[in-house]
């Protein structure tokens, strides 16, 4: 290619009238303009491109970072949550099983107890355990506990009652006796 002058070219155009029409046909002139505005710009754009870049990096480090906290929470609250859903589902079932038991009035169910008592039985404990009462004696005939069962399934509102043991006891000429009754 042949050296073009563009110090001779630039004086030559500043001694003509410079117009547009001009400057499109001069094409060595547009060339050297054109690098010359290109280098003064190149360098504010680069920096500008450059600050952006950092400025989206610690942007979207900060994101990341908020993003992660976010989440560690959200599974944090999430566990407390389901822990709490839990806890509450299990007192709902121990509240609807309280109030599936029925309310017995145990000084009642005793009095009730002790007017069917026969006067050849004696009773040597009473145990009420949730909805279960254990009664444990002693009778002078094995009929005299039985008629005693009868009357409790008689007159005790009750859904069972049950004779666990019934043994003699040969020294003494007694009947022990074990029996429970489900309320």
């Amino acid at each position: 290619m042949d050296s073009v002058d563009i110090e001779a070219h630039i004086g030559a155009a500043r001694q003509r009238r410079l117009s547009i029409s001009a400057l499109k046909q001069d094409m060595p002139l547009v060339d050297h303009l054109a690098s010359r505005l290109l280098k003064r710009f190149l360098l504010p754009v680069l920096i500008v491109y450059l600050a952006v870049l950092l400025a989206n990096f610690f942007v979207h480090s900060e994101l990341t970072k908020k993003l992660g906290e976010m989440r560690s929470t959200y599974a944090r609250e999430s566990a407390e949550a389901k822990k709490l859903s839990e806890v509450t589902q299990a007192q709902e079932r121990l509240f609807y099983a309280y109030r599936a038991i029925q309310d017995v009035n145990m000084s009642a169910l005793a009095d009730d107890m002790a007017s069917l008592l026969p006067d050849d039985m004696r009773l040597t404990s009473l145990v009420f355990n949730n909805m279960l009462v254990e009664i444990c004696g002693e009778a002078f005939s094995s009929e005299t506990v039985m008629s005693f069962v009868d009357a409790l399934r008689d007159k005790v509102k009750c859904e069972a009652v049950n004779v666990i043991s019934l043994e003699k006891d040969r020294k003494e000429d007694l009947f022990r006796f074990e029996i429970q009754m489900m309320l």
